[in-house]
């Protein structure tokens, strides 16, 4: 925990990003749910999640572990992005 406001200033750049992501998150399923439906903008947000930490866990960015991208995490990621296309119909 920070033991003044003085020190937020100190934190990584990358930490502020929380507040626009969420900002983003919120405003996006007010406009995006009632255009899409609320099972279509849930399917795309796992699937956003899954393709961030794909390129995570491939990359080893922010520290993380390299773990990397093969055909099986492929065809994981092609069966959401099909899902979503059924859900769609």
């Amino acid at each position: 925990m920070y033991k003044s406001f003085l020190q937020i200033g100190q934190s990584p750049p990358y930490a502020w990003l929380g507040g626009l992501v969420g900002a983003f998150y919120i405003i996006s399923t007010i406009v995006a749910s009632p255009r899409i439906g609320i099972a279509v903008f849930l399917g795309l947000v796992v699937c956003g999640q899954m393709v961030t930490s794909l390129l995570l866990d491939h990359y080893g960015l922010f520290g993380m572990p390299v773990k990397p991208f093969n055909w099986v995490k492929g065809i994981g990621l092609i069966l959401v992005i099909a899902g979503i296309f059924l859900i769609k119909k």
